[in-house]
């Protein structure tokens, strides 16, 4: 289960409601890069097409402006692939993370991108600045409020 919640202004506190479990990793995220340009985000149960979270933790934060111009390129490369609606980079505001979220028509057409990434060339170099917490899933909007 993923929890996206979008704010209109940077003052969200993250909350421990129970000392039994561990703290939140909670950042505050901005859109930085979208494909195809200008599309927005927007969420609804009765959406068609299945969500793919691509999440990037920095090694440290002085990476993420390098990280960025790479995602940037990476996010051009993967555009126009077939069954791919639309993908949203964030960054976090303390520079620890990068997160894409990818929307895909199917699982077969994000499967088939996946098994041969137009962005290969760049992954090394992202991977020198950034761990990734590699998730072969897609998840299904299931409410909003």
């Amino acid at each position: 289960m993923t929890s996206y919640v979008q704010w209109q202004q940077a003052s969200y506190r993250a909350t421990q409601p129970d000392p039994e479990f561990a703290v939140p990793d909670i950042h505050l995220f901005e859109i930085f890069a979208e494909e195809p340009e200008g599309s927005e985000l927007q969420l609804s149960p009765d959406m068609a097409g299945l969500i793919n979270f691509g999440i990037f933790k920095m090694k440290q934060p002085e990476n993420q402006p390098r990280f960025l111009e790479l995602f940037r390129q990476a996010l051009k490369m993967v555009s126009g692939q077939a069954g791919l609606i639309s993908t949203h980079a964030h960054r976090s505001l303390d520079g620890w993370r990068c997160i894409n979220f990818g929307h895909w028509r199917s699982l077969a057409e994000y499967t088939a991108m996946d098994e041969n990434r137009p962005f290969s060339p760049l992954f090394g170099e992202m991977l020198d600045l950034a761990d990734n917490e590699y998730q072969k899933t897609l998840h299904q909007v299931v409410f909003t409020t």
